[in-house]
């Protein structure tokens, strides 16, 4: 369920993500989100 609306939300900032900056730091704030997720599987 969080990784749906975690991905809708992703899909919306698509065309913001053009420039390489904003697209590495979006896919560091994708793998921080993995992780906690992760975390919260494995409590």
């Amino acid at each position: 369920m969080l990784t749906m609306t975690y991905l809708n939300k992703m899909r919306k900032k698509m065309p913001i993500m053009i420039n390489p900056q904003s697209k590495l730091e979006g896919l560091q704030d994708c793998l921080v989100k993995l992780k906690n997720y992760a975390m919260q599987l494995t409590i």
